[in-house]
């Protein structure tokens, strides 16, 4: 090949990400590049760097080129388990493993050193479509000429699964019915023998050879790099279901390459913005802007934001949806929305997206709750088990949206029949098919059903019961507010008199709960979930001894540095699995190794709990401590954006993204920051009857204006300050 077309002149620098615009940018709203993480030594992190491109998303691999977990429904990449990834990178036989990474939105940046040579690689996804475009880097670090082989070896392979219902698990294809051609002179074309998926590279030099050793291709070259030169090549992918499609696609790319790597910057960059526009052409909504000086707080909320939309999906063409706002990605749930997670996310949905949220309500108020726990928006089916939270999830969903859009009318809607308000009263009274006659708390069943991790958090459980007397007092407000007295004086009296049950689970002096299982014994679980939803579905139920105990469990038993521990180590589950072989070695093993988990385990917390409990400090009456609680979060973004799980680490050393235990990159409940932020800092809380702001004359310790806060067809700039909350009607509201 012609090497010297790659040195010299043709050098371009791939690992500047695109200042022009935060340098232009005036706005109170940062770039994306200002919210990237850190560059981190790879050995420091569990999981790699992932990024979207609103059609799917991917994962960087160990190697400084590969990608795996590479997901465009209905394609999937393989080999997912057992280490195959997409363009790993040889050079003189040697696999090139990263040394160091920087996350960015849209972007991940790698290096690494390999026979005296710097490496460095730029990976993006082609925007709103199905590839990837990759920009290599060699310099030669050494005082002479340097004679590379290099070889880029593909281990995963795609599939189509355009007619297979999605669950957590991704389905991937573990076998190797694949074949390898070469196309043109810079490239190469695999298909898969068992379906329409086809994956095309092409490359910026000519291929001297495409070997295929276990159906796993691989193109060669050998090149000279003059000391201190560099050389520069650039990669596309190009996936489809249809093989001239493809190759047409990764031409195109190929031939403009340039203008379409830039685009998988600038046109996510334009979509982000759009998202705190008023009056935008694309979302039927927006969000508010943050402007304050708090360093801390702006890069959580804008950080949360981008989380958010790392999930959105525009490519679900099995129904009326727009845009879908999956549960995970890029491992897992990658078609999925489940119920009780979009519970994080209430908030900002119903300010960014009502249309689509009513739209996507419509759905949920349609599906039987008991028949599964997400639903999969490529075969539009149900799947998984019951989640006990269902029934709060979705009532809080369809509550947070009436009330914030002021979309009354909304309740009189027919589902199946019924009208969304009775719909709503079936969901909050759906406890009592759950009752054993012996007390009113419902009972939740077993782990699958409620944490799914810690195996005494089950049956009469705390929270949901709690969650119970809120919606029946939610629905209480909708009845009042409909002047049917009658309805409303029948639920307010069935909460009372749920709350008072509740409350007798609370473990006095210790400042967290028990669970009542069905013979009556009352098992401890010092668990941050009864915490944050207790104090927010029933703060007035409890007493000032219980608040401040409750405030000082977490303080001394879950909150640690920068992040939380889910459970108490002094739980039985926890101590029992730290205390056994098997418990510490597996995750998957029997009860109770799965307390390990970080999510609602011992070892950390899910990304949403820091902000509830943050939250729940606040209306429990220690606002300033609850704002210093979501300021000490801040440094976890060095590593990347708020995801699934986060180990704790100790006091000093900052905390780590998980991936054991099925944790995965992105996470709906990563949004929980903003909506936090929103509803708590800003007091934005809507009541069906019209208020807005809760909490109104408690200063939070906080200063900052929320601007563009869109209130039932009005615009309000909301002020947080020493003397508490007030709002302002915008003048250029419409």
């Amino acid at each position: 090949m012609n090497i010297s077309k790659f040195i010299g002149t043709f050098f371009f620098p791939i690992f500047m990400s695109s200042s022009v615009y935060a340098q232009t940018e005036k706005s109170e709203v940062p770039s994306l590049d200002e919210l990237s993480g850190q560059w981190r030594p790879t050995w420091q992190d569990e999981q790699t760097p992932a990024i979207s491109n609103f059609h799917g998303g991917m994962q960087a691999g160990k190697n400084v080129l590969s990608i795996t977990n590479l997901i465009q429904p209905p394609l999937s990449q393989g080999k997912h388990f057992d280490g195959g990834s997409i363009m790993e990178l040889y050079i003189n036989q040697k696999p090139v493993i990263t040394e160091s990474s920087k996350w960015y939105p849209y972007q991940v940046l790698r290096k690494a050193h390999s026979d005296s040579c710097l490496i460095e690689t730029n990976t993006r996804m082609v925007f709103e479509d199905a590839g990837i475009v990759w920009k290599l880097k060699i310099t030669n670090l050494s005082t002479f000429t340097r004679r590379l082989h290099l070889k880029f070896a593909n281990k995963g392979h795609i599939r189509s699964y355009k007619d297979v219902t999605w669950t957590w698990s991704t389905p991937r294809p573990v076998d190797n019915d694949f074949k390898a051609e070469l196309h043109g002179k810079r490239g190469f074309v695999e298909s898969d023998v068992k379906s329409e998926a086809y994956a095309v590279y092409n490359f910026s030099c000519d291929s001297f050879a495409l070997s295929t050793v276990d159906a796993a291709p691989s193109t060669e070259w050998n090149l000279s790099i003059e000391e201190g030169k560099s050389v520069n090549l650039e990669i596309v992918m190009s996936l489809g279901q249809s093989k001239q499609d493809a190759i047409d696609r990764a031409n195109t790319w190929s031939k403009n390459f340039n203008s379409v790597f830039e685009e998988a910057f600038t046109k996510w960059q334009n979509r982000y913005r759009l998202a705190f526009t008023p009056n935008n052409n694309y979302f039927s909504g927006w969000l508010p802007v943050l402007k304050t000086n708090d360093a801390s707080l702006r890069r959580i909320y804008y950080s949360s934001i981008v989380t958010f939309l790392e999930l959105m999906r525009t490519n679900f063409s099995n129904g009326p949806y727009k845009r879908v706002f999956v549960t995970a990605s890029p491992a897992y749930a990658t078609t999925l929305t489940y119920y009780w997670d979009a519970i994080s996310y209430s908030t900002v949905w119903a300010l960014l997206d009502p249309q689509e949220m009513k739209l996507q309500l419509e759905l949920f108020l349609s599906h039987n709750l008991k028949n599964g726990y997400a639903v999969d928006f490529l075969s539009m089916k149900q799947v998984g088990p019951w989640y006990s939270a269902n029934e709060y999830a979705v009532f809080h969903m369809v509550y947070t949206y009436i009330n914030i859009t002021g979309d009354i009318a909304f309740l009189d809607e027919k589902i199946n029949g019924i009208t969304v308000l009775q719909k709503l009263e079936e969901i909050a009274m759906a406890w009592k098919q759950l009752t054993d006659g012996k007390s009113l708390l419902a009972d939740y069943g077993g782990p699958e059903n409620v944490s799914e991790t810690v195996h005494s958090y089950i049956h009469k459980v705390p929270f949901l019961n709690a969650a119970n007397v809120w919606m029946m007092r939610s629905l209480a407000q909708v009845y009042n507010y409909k002047n049917e007295k009658g309805k409303t004086k029948q639920l307010e009296s069935a909460a009372s008199v749920l709350s008072k049950e509740v409350s007798e689970l609370y473990v006095k002096g210790k400042g967290y709960w028990q669970c009542r299982f069905p013979d009556g014994e009352l098992v401890p679980v010092p668990i941050c979930i009864d915490f944050l939803t207790i104090g927010r579905c029933m703060p007035a139920d409890l007493t000032d001894d219980m608040k401040q105990e409750m405030m000082d469990f977490v303080e001394k038993k879950l909150w640690v540095g920068n992040w939380m521990r889910a459970l108490a180590l002094e739980d039985e589950s926890a101590q029992a699995t730290l205390s056994t072989s098997e418990g510490r070695e597996s995750l998957n093993a029997p009860w109770p190794g799965k307390s390990l988990r970080a999510d609602h385990g011992c070892t950390g917390a899910y990304d949403g709990w820091p902000a509830l409990t943050a939250e729940a400090f606040i209306r429990l009456g220690k606002a300033e401590r609850g704002v210093e609680m979501l300021r000490n979060v801040a440094p976890v973004l060095d590593e990347g954006p708020f995801g699934q799980a986060r180990y704790v680490s100790g006091e000093i050393t900052p905390v780590r993204k998980v991936s054991l235990g099925g944790q995965d990159y992105y996470e709906g409940a990563g949004t929980a920051f903003a909506e936090v932020i929103i509803r708590a800092l800003f007091g934005f809380d809507p009541g069906i009857e019209g208020t807005m702001i809760e909490l109104k004359d408690t200063p939070r310790g906080f200063n900052g204006d929320l601007i563009n806060v869109r209130f039932r067809s009005k615009s309000y700039r909301i002020v947080s300050g020493s003397k508490g909350i007030k709002t302002n009607l915008q003048p250029d509201a419409k």
